[in-house]
Formats: structure tokens, C-alpha cells, sequence
């Protein structure tokens, strides 16, 4: 998220920019139950998390490392 837009990217690969904030994409989202907000910046589908790291940083499936929020990890369900 960038300001007032947003980027989703897709399973194909594809980036597509927005112009709502992430909090407003959130909140279209979150009935699904399959995206959690991880910080500031970054929501992501729980389907592709590869792996939870012992400091809470997560790996997607993409090879992408995401750092939570500090005030966010807690909340997060940690294996």
C-alpha cells in the first residue's frame, strides 16, 4: 500500500494498482477469512505462507520475506 492506493497481486503474476487504501480492501477481505493485515503495509492470503520463522518474519510462497508489525504479531495465531 502507497497512500490512498493499493497493489494486488495476483496468482498470475500480474500487479494491479488501485486507488483505495489498504485499510478499505482489508475490510472487503476479511469475510473471506483467508487474508490477515501483517503490518502497515501488507495484507496477504494465508494460503501462501510457506513458513511461520521462530521471530515471527513470514516466507510467502513467492520466496518474499514479510516482517509483522510489532504491535500486529500478537495477534497473529504463531505456530
Amino acid at each position: 500500500a502507497e497512500r490512498n492506493y493499493t497493489f494486488i497481486y495476483r496468482e498470475d503474476g500480474k500487479k494491479i494498482l488501485i486507488s483505495v487504501t489498504l485499510k478499505k480492501v482489508e475490510e472487503l477481505l476479511k469475510p473471506s477469512g483467508l487474508f490477515i493485515r501483517v503490518n502497515r503495509k501488507d495484507a496477504i492470503n494465508v494460503n501462501y505462507i510457506q513458513k511461520w520463522n521462530s521471530d515471527g518474519t513470514l516466507i510467502l510462497k513467492t520466496g518474499e520475506l514479510i516482517t509483522p508489525s510489532r504491535r500486529r504479531i500478537n495477534r497473529l495465531n504463531l505456530p
